[in-house]
């Protein structure tokens, strides 16, 4: 039945909501193209003449234009600026080519109006191979602050790369699907969207951030937003859930430069001190980290609260020591200060009195067992 018909369209609509099912028809089975093989490289400057707070951002993209379709097609490309000329020396299109077609100079203005790049092309089927579409662009953003890139066409695979940033600066990137923001660095390219699928008006929000300042720092400064793009989390167990000792605390972080993650269990009711849980907690590389709890003594129930804190070196360092101290193994000791307080988080979970009655019945109850078994044979020995 032709999805056009009046029952189709009912059928439909029981199923998928009409609005959600015309989005999904105009953003993406109409569209015409997709982009393949997209790589962005980011080069952040340094430029005479800006406030301290504002640095240049060079981006690279490039992508390989692909029909959808099997017959000659137009076609509108267009690139768009993230935000408004700053300083029209150094922000703007540098250059656009299209297969060999280049654009720059006279020849590049002509085509941009408000910030907007467009050209209409015939676009050559898909049997027939792809496009190769380079950009290049300038612009001022502010540190700290983020860059907004969003793909007005269907997008696959993408890989980013950070070719240049300016001493002292760190930069993170957040996807369309990912839940917390990704390092960047300058000698390692981040292939996690290789494998997925962006649809239109879905992009990156690069964000850049001062480096949070150590004690191995001549001056510590306070940066606004110093930590920008660094973030600590507790994930499991959440806020008011029932734990039990062995169980894992589970959460992800993106840690300062020469900073190290931390976590402890206290009392509530003392919540100067904790027990730590290990001698540091390692991050993995996808930001994931792990530790086994232990909520005070095995007999132990009521309130507790979790503590992730990330400090620094020389903190971390005293934290070893006194943790390889002799008998300080499951003492506590006083919670350590954090490089900054948005690098801390605590999260109040309960330890049933359940658990202490188990604990109990494991401890007792095979000896109550074996004391009245004693005691039966006793009387059928003096009853025989």
């Amino acid at each position: 039945m032709p999805e056009g018909t009046p029952t189709r369209r009912n059928t439909m609509d029981e199923v998928v909501h009409r609005g959600v099912r015309e989005a999904v028809r105009n953003q993406i089975v109409e569209r015409t193209a997709i982009r393949e093989n997209n790589q962005i490289t980011l080069t952040l400057e340094e430029a005479h003449g800006l406030p301290d707070d504002q640095k240049v951002l060079c981006v690279d993209y490039n992508y390989e234009l692909r029909s959808l379709h099997s017959e000659f097609m137009p076609f509108e490309i267009q690139h768009c600026l993230d935000g408004p000329f700053v300083c029209a020396k150094l922000a703007g299109f540098e250059r656009i080519k299209i297969a060999s077609t280049d654009y720059s100079g006279n020849k590049l203005i002509e085509k941009i109006k408000d910030g907007v790049f467009s050209v209409t092309l015939d676009l050559q089927p898909a049997y027939a191979g792809s496009i190769p579409v380079r950009t290049k662009r300038r612009e001022v953003i502010h540190v700290p602050g983020s860059y907004n890139m969003v793909m007005n066409e269907l997008c696959s695979g993408v890989s980013i790369n950070l070719a240049q940033i300016s001493a002292h600066i760190v930069a993170s990137v957040r996807g369309p699907y990912a839940s917390k923001p990704m390092p960047l660095r300058a000698d390692a390219t981040v292939n996690t969207f290789q494998e997925q699928i962006l649809f239109p008006g879905q992009g990156f929000e690069f964000r850049f951030s001062p480096e949070i300042a150590t004690t191995a720092t001549p001056a510590f400064v306070t940066y606004p937003r110093a930590v920008q793009g660094h973030f600590v989390e507790i994930e499991s167990p959440t806020a008011g859930a029932n734990v039990h000792d062995g169980e894992c605390i589970k959460g992800t972080a993106f840690l300062p430069p020469d900073s190290f993650l931390w976590v402890f269990v206290g009392g509530r009711a003392t919540c100067c001190w904790g027990r730590a849980l290990g001698r540091g907690v390692n991050v993995k590389a996808d930001l994931a980290w792990e530790v086994k709890a232990l909520y005070g003594r095995a007999a132990d129930t009521g309130s507790f609260e979790i503590f992730a804190i990330v400090v620094d070196q020389e903190t971390h360092e005293n934290l070893q020591k006194g943790w390889a101290e002799p008998g300080s193994a499951g003492k506590s000791m006083k919670l350590p200060q954090p490089i900054d307080y948005s690098l801390l988080k605590t999260v109040a979970v309960e330890k049933p009195a359940a658990q202490l009655e188990r604990f109990t019945e494991e401890r007792k109850g095979p000896v109550l067992a074996d004391r009245r078994g004693t005691v039966g044979d006793r009387r059928n020995r003096h009853a025989g």
